[in-house]
């Protein structure tokens, strides 16, 4: 198997629970054309008691797993971003003029019981070439098997570039702090830790990097395994409550140094070149 890479997001200072890890496997995906005649089958993990859901990895750029929303559950294909911290997904009622609404998996509210509706129309959720507008709902969210009721979410209706006819997730779950949300609501990463879901207060992200594995690695819920990385982690300070902000000493690669003097940098999982959160 390829060299890993795993980062480690930690909120400190919470009672533990018990020593359950939800984990979210990764699995190699294909070219748009052949994904859309696949089905993703969940990779059953190695440890009783632990929950999992399928990824696949687009090309080491995008790592999409899915979660549910509704009763019954409605399936979808989510980038997990650490750059933002609001859930949305394309709407039943999405412009079908669209590549991307005829592409992806879309939410139908009337096909839920648990759905509620809000009253906000034409939010812009995304900006930039990602821009997505929709309105705010709320339903049950499952991720890993936990279920996180009545979660304000956004249902998306127009795209305003075609930045998602190319993309394979369906749309973005945030994992950011609060502070990002432009709805003004925690992240469902927060809503675990609210109604005490979790171990621990983390989430580790393992990504193997050979497009050739079927596995593409796993986001784990509630703590890291030692299994995907040797030694032991050096914890450091978030420097600015919003997005995963940290300092850096240097960067060295052989003989050059970059950030010599110190600088700032951010973990973001998204990847999406020019599609951020929006923050108003």
């Amino acid at each position: 198997m390829y060299r890993l890479f795993v980062t480690v997001i930690t909120v400190i200072n919470f009672a533990s629970i018990n020593a359950e890890l939800h984990r979210i496997p990764l699995h190699k995906t294909y070219s748009v054309e052949k994904f859309s005649t696949e089905t993703v089958i969940p990779l059953r993990s190695g440890r009783s008691g632990t929950a999992n859901v399928s990824l696949i990895n687009y090309l080491n750029i995008q790592y999409c797993g899915t979660i549910e929303i509704g009763t019954p559950p409605q399936t979808f294909k989510i980038l997990f971003d650490t750059g933002c911290s609001d859930l949305w997904v394309p709407s039943k009622n999405c412009n079908v003029s669209q590549p991307a609404c005829l592409k992806h998996n879309k939410y139908d509210s009337a096909q839920s019981t648990t759905y509620i509706p809000l009253n906000y129309t034409n939010e812009l959720f995304y900006k930039d070439d990602g821009g997505v507008y929709g309105f705010l709902v709320n339903d049950d969210v499952i991720i890993a098997g936990l279920n996180v009721s009545f979660h304000t979410f956004g249902e998306v209706t127009n795209f305003a570039t075609n930045f998602w006819d190319y993309a394979e997730c369906d749309g973005v779950l945030g994992m950011g702090y609060k502070d990002l949300s432009h709805f003004n609501t925690p992240s469902v990463f927060q809503s675990l830790i609210d109604e005490q879901m979790m171990s621990q207060k983390i989430f580790s992200f393992y990504l193997n990097r050979n497009l050739s594995d079927v596995i593409g690695g796993e986001l784990i819920l509630g703590g890291s395994d030692p299994a995907y990385y040797d030694g032991d982690f050096t914890y450091v300070n978030v420097t600015h409550i919003e997005y995963w902000k940290f300092k850096i000493d240097k960067i060295q690669v052989k003989n050059y140094t970059s950030c010599s003097e110190g600088c700032q940098a951010v973990v973001d999982t998204g990847a999406l070149k020019v599609a951020k959160c929006l923050v108003i």
